[in-house]
């Protein structure tokens, strides 16, 4: 029971994300002109390579630690330093591709 009340968030958790994106395309053919399509992919395409990168690293650090420090709270927070700064190198790059 309870690995499908987890499976179900995590599945609506990725419908919704799924689904705003959808519905967000007419927003942004309206907004974005039409030179600027190819930026746009080559940014999402920057995105979706570092995401990948940072993602594996933190996959395999959790895995790692996980059984060892399961009650430790300095392992968690500093599970969540490494997604802040991988956010954080994400909004610079973006920031600095956008000019």
């Amino acid at each position: 029971m309870k690995l499908i009340k987890k499976f179900s968030v995590y599945s609506l958790g990725k419908l919704l994300v799924e689904g705003a994106r959808f519905f967000l395309i007419p927003i942004y053919t309206r907004y974005i002109p039409l030179a600027q399509y190819g930026l746009l992919n080559l940014l999402n395409v920057m995105k979706n390579m570092i995401l990948a990168f940072i993602s594996q690293i933190s996959i395999s650090s959790e895995q790692r630690f996980f059984y060892t420090h399961k009650k430790n709270k300095s392992f968690h927070s500093s599970l969540i330093s490494i997604f802040l700064i991988g956010f954080s190198i994400i909004l610079i790059l973006s920031i600095i591709l956008k000019k």
